[in-house]
């Protein structure tokens, strides 16, 4: 293996220099909960969760299924750099390593994605990456002194985000000039679980579930949970649990207060949650709260993680990346429509493609969605012509009765 001059320095002379990514970084939480933010710029109370603090700035991260979500409120001169090991195996391991930053200058902000690969054989180096429109979405807000970035970001060659999945993560306030280190140089990431339950202050011989027929439930529709517990003979005895959606949340759906209910066989106990969707409500994971209270004033918090739809999902089965050799060529995938409301569902489905391309099928399409929560699956047809090149949109929408939705995804062509 032919290793570069500067690896082969660093080799010699032991340890690399310090880097302010090589320092250790504790975190508020090991656990992130999904948890969708409103990327305008606005750090709101109860949108982002906390995940560290660096140069005495709290920074956040959060993420929902395909797209992670970071957020910081910095001063005027300072970067954000979010280091991201998607796969959780190291930052020196695989190809599956980004850095990202994020600066502000002249009324703008720019985000800088680099992908990190250490399997080359001239040792770790960044390597081209393909960044789609959809894929990195940035907003930003400035004041006199201070500046503030929410961002969105899906992985295109690494593993995007799943429940259960573990992902290594740092993220750092430094000053612009600063930012940039070389990518052979180690760094101490810290290691977080993605999941839809969490817990705060757990009682000693309590266990809980939550049971949930789905965790997506469309506006205007009624969100049904039912908390399964097991308290021990041991364990806390429970006065009351209080029921209350956090954040974007708030306001669109219903709390409740009660007493918890006397243990059953086996010290077992249920409470049923159920709440109506105002329509006014933003779709996106949201995350409900109960908090129990024991007879002598201890508190515990169970979290759990649902999603605020719309009527249906439209999932789009072709590859992100075509090849073309040399002539025209035509291409097939589907699409499927999944319910998220109670009900049959009627509809309109259309396909817009870029001009020179043509659909020959599945431009229009009815389709029924008989059961609540059902699916329905069409088939696509479509002719890109030869020399075609570049990143291209495939438009969905979907029309029920007045309400319209859509759906973009883009492809790479290659020819």
């Amino acid at each position: 293996m032919i290793l570069p001059t500067s690896f082969l320095l660093l080799s010699t002379l032991g340890q690399p220099p310090a880097t302010f990514a090589s320092a250790p970084q504790s975190l508020v939480s090991q656990s992130r909960l999904a948890l969708t933010p409103i990327l305008d710029g606005t750090l709101a109370q109860e949108e982002w969760e906390q995940l560290t603090e660096s140069n005495g700035r709290p920074l956040a991260m959060q993420w929902e299924p395909e797209v992670f979500y970071w957020g910081g409120k910095l001063k005027k001169g300072e970067a954000l750099v979010v280091t991201l090991d998607s796969r959780g195996d190291g930052w020196l391991e695989g190809d599956d390593n980004y850095e990202i930053i994020y600066r502000y200058g002249e009324g703008t902000v720019t985000g800088q994605v680099r992908r990190m690969s250490a399997r080359q054989i001239n040792g770790p180096q960044w390597i081209e990456t393909r960044v789609f429109p959809t894929s990195h979405r940035i907003k930003a807000s400035a004041t006199t002194d201070e500046w503030t970035v929410e961002a969105a970001f899906t992985p295109t060659e690494g593993q995007t985000p799943d429940v259960g999945q573990r992902v290594g993560i740092r993220m750092d306030v430094v000053a612009n000039d600063q930012a940039e280190i070389p990518p052979f140089f180690p760094r101490a990431l810290n290691f977080v679980r993605l999941q839809w339950d969490t817990s705060n202050n757990l009682f000693s011989g309590l266990s809980w579930r939550p049971q949930l027929s789905s965790r997506s439930f469309a506006r205007e529709d009624q969100v049904r949970l039912r908390y399964n517990f097991v308290v021990s003979p041991e364990g806390p005895a429970l006065r009351t649990i209080d029921v209350r959606p956090e954040g974007l949340a708030t306001g669109v759906m219903s709390s409740t207060s009660n007493p918890f209910p006397r243990l059953g066989r086996g010290g077992r106990a249920f409470v049923d949650y159920e709440s109506k969707i105002d329509g006014r409500a933003t779709n996106g994971y949201r995350v409900l709260r109960a908090t129990l209270t024991t007879v002598g004033g201890q508190q515990s918090e169970l979290r759990t993680s649902f999603r605020i739809a719309d009527l249906l999902d439209i999932d789009v089965n072709v590859p992100q990346t075509l090849e073309l050799r040399g002539e025209s060529r035509l291409f097939r995938g589907a699409v499927v429509l999944r319910s998220q409301a109670s009900g049959r569902m009627d509809g309109q489905l259309s396909l817009e493609v870029p001009s020179e391309w043509s659909i020959s099928r599945g431009q229009n399409s009815r389709f029924q969605i008989y059961n609540t929560r059902g699916s329905w699956r069409g088939g696509i047809d479509f002719i890109i012509p030869r020399g075609t090149n570049g990143v291209f949109p495939l438009t969905f929408t979907a029309k029920i009765g007045e309400r319209i939705i859509t759906r973009t995804k883009y492809i790479l062509v290659r020819s």
